[in-house]
């Protein structure tokens, strides 16, 4: 079994852990989540998306398998 490795963009949803899909958008599914394979690349989007406004949304590491 392989296991695949990747950085993400997080937030706390009522429904549990949301993953950044895209467009502003979140989904509670791991497997619906855009991965980066660099930290650096996840925050600089993160950073780009909310252009330095306060914001509950982090990155983390997260594995697949």
């Amino acid at each position: 079994m392989n296991i695949e490795t990747g950085w993400v963009i997080v937030r706390d949803l009522p429904g549990g852990l949301g993953y950044y899909t895209g467009t502003g958008r979140f989904s509670t599914n791991n497997l619906d989540a855009i991965r980066f394979s660099r930290q650096e690349d996840a925050e600089r989007m993160l950073k780009a998306l909310h252009a330095g406004s306060e914001h509950p949304d982090r990155v983390e590491e997260h594995q697949w398998s």
